[in-house]
């Protein structure tokens, strides 16, 4: 382990990521400070946590960006690999448009629905509204009326 030490309070703090940067550059894994006890105390009692608070927050912001970007690079080593992020894309048959379509058209209820397709609520509900956005896509002048009954499977 390889301590360095810094004095935040004889720097602003606009610089603090700068000097830990400088600090890590150099190979240090640990940073020491100390508090300046008359600098945040002036009077015995009256403790001026502000800067401490601000000493805790850019530490944890550090934190944050860290973790960001071991994150990033797990996900870009992940994606190298060939892994897949997200939902699979999703070709809607035949069955689950014209339940949907007749649901839509009030033809048949959304219990009757669910139990045809073997879907709960949520999920059709999000593929009925997926299914809205890919006939979007091909059909320029595709509107939410058309889509609200007028599903057809082609």
């Amino acid at each position: 382990m390889y301590s360095g030490a810094m004095h935040y309070f004889r720097i602003l703090p606009e610089y603090w990521d700068d000097r830990f940067a400088k600090m890590k550059a150099a190979g240090f894994n640990a940073v020491e400070t100390v508090m300046c006890w008359n600098m945040h105390e002036p009077r015995e009692g009256k403790f001026i946590s502000d800067v401490v608070l601000q000493v805790l927050s850019f530490v944890a912001e550090n934190e944050r960006e860290s973790i960001k970007a071991r994150q990033a690079e797990g996900i870009k080593i992940a994606r190298e690999k060939g892994v897949r992020f997200g939902r699979h894309s999703f070709v809607y048959s035949e069955e689950f448009l014209s339940v949907a379509n007749d649901y839509l058209c009030k033809r048949i209820k959304l219990k009757t629905a669910l139990q045809l397709l073997n879907i709960n609520q949520s999920n059709f509900f999000y593929h009925i509204f997926l299914s809205y956005l890919q006939n979007k896509e091909k059909q320029k002048h595709f509107t939410i009326a058309d889509f609200l009954c007028g599903i057809t499977a082609k």
